[in-house]
C-alpha cells in the first residue's frame, strides 16, 4: 500500500466515525499501540493516530455538527480514495448515482476532500492529496494499515461505479462463479480490492474492511477482548497471513493480520 497510496483509486486515508470516543481511543491505543492526538476544538476534536512518528488514521467523534457532514455513518471504518481532481470526481460520482453528503472542501494541509455514499449505500471519501504530501502507510509496521477492501451487496454496480469515478482497474484472477474478489492494480501491484458480499455468508451487508498489521494475532486478540472489543470470527490461516475479524467497543468492524 505504501508505493501506491498517492495514486488514483488507491487508499488515501482511513478514519472511523465513532459515537464513543472515550471508549474507542484507549481501545486502539491498547490494541494497536497508537499514539492519538486531539486536533483541537477548531477541528471538531478530530483525533490523529500515529505509529511512532507516522500518521496512520483518524478518529472522528460524532457530534451534531459532524453528523450533518456524515449522515447515516455510525461506528464504522471509512476509506477515502485518492483522486487527482476532487471536484471532477465528485461530479462523476453524482452522475453515477452517488449521494454527495459533503461537497469538496479544503483540508488544513491544503488537500481537498468530499464525502459521499456510493449507489449501493456504502460511505466513501474522495481525497485530492495536498502537493508535497507523503502517504505514511507502510503495511509492514505493527499498528499500521495493511490492506482495505470493499464488500458490496451489488458487485456489478459497485464495479462500474468505482471504475468510472476513481479509475479502478480490477484484476479478475481471483474471480469465479462462487467467489468474486477483484483487486485494483497499480504498477502490477494490488492496491485495494472489491469483493462480492452476496456470495460470502460470513459478511453481512456491504461496507469497508480495513486490515491492521500485528506481530501476533493471538496476542492482539487478547488485547481486543481485554479492552472491550470482541472476536467476530475465528482466526483464519490464509496465504496472505493469519487473519481475524474483530469489533471495537462500539461494534465497529475491522481485521487484524499477522
Amino acid at each position: 500500500m505504501s508505493t501506491s497510496a498517492l495514486r488514483p483509486g488507491a487508499v488515501a486515508w482511513i478514519d472511523i466515525s465513532t459515537t464513543d470516543i472515550e471508549a474507542v481511543r484507549p481501545f486502539y491505543e491498547s490494541v494497536l499501540g497508537w499514539r492519538i492526538e486531539d486536533a483541537g476544538e477548531e477541528n471538531g476534536h478530530y483525533q490523529l493516530a500515529h505509529v511512532g512518528d507516522r500518521l496512520v488514521a483518524g478518529l472522528m467523534p460524532l457530534t451534531p455538527d459532524s453528523e450533518a457532514m456524515v449522515p447515516g455513518t455510525r461506528d464504522a471504518w471509512i476509506v477515502s480514495l485518492a483522486v487527482p481532481d476532487v471536484e471532477a470526481a465528485a461530479a462523476r460520482a453524482h452522475a453515477q448515482g452517488a449521494t454527495v453528503h459533503h461537497e469538496p472542501m479544503t483540508l488544513p494541509d491544503g488537500g481537498r476532500f468530499a464525502f459521499l455514499s456510493d449507489p449501493t449505500g456504502v460511505d466513501v471519501g474522495l481525497m485530492e492529496i495536498a502537493e508535497g504530501s507523503v502517504q505514511t502507510f507502510d503495511g509492514d509496521t505493527p499498528g499500521s494499515p495493511a490492506w482495505a477492501e470493499l464488500w458490496s451487496d451489488d458487485w456489478s454496480r459497485s464495479r462500474d461505479f468505482y471504475t468510472r469515478v476513481v479509475g479502478w482497474e480490477l484484476n479478475d484472477d481471483m474471480v469465479s462463479d462462487t467467489f468474486r474478489y477483484a483487486r485494483h492494480m497499480i504498477d502490477g501491484e494490488p492496491a485495494i480490492a472489491l469483493a462480492d458480499a452476496a456470495l460470502e455468508d460470513s459478511v453481512e451487508g456491504g461496507g469497508w474492511y480495513v486490515y491492521f498489521k500485528v506481530d501476533d494475532v493471538d496476542a492482539a486478540l487478547e488485547r481486543v477482548e481485554a479492552a472491550g472489543g470482541r472476536a467476530a470470527s475465528s482466526v483464519d490461516e490464509t496465504p496472505f497471513g493469519r487473519l481475524v475479524t474483530v469489533t471495537d467497543p462500539t461494534g465497529a468492524v475491522f481485521r487484524l493480520v499477522q
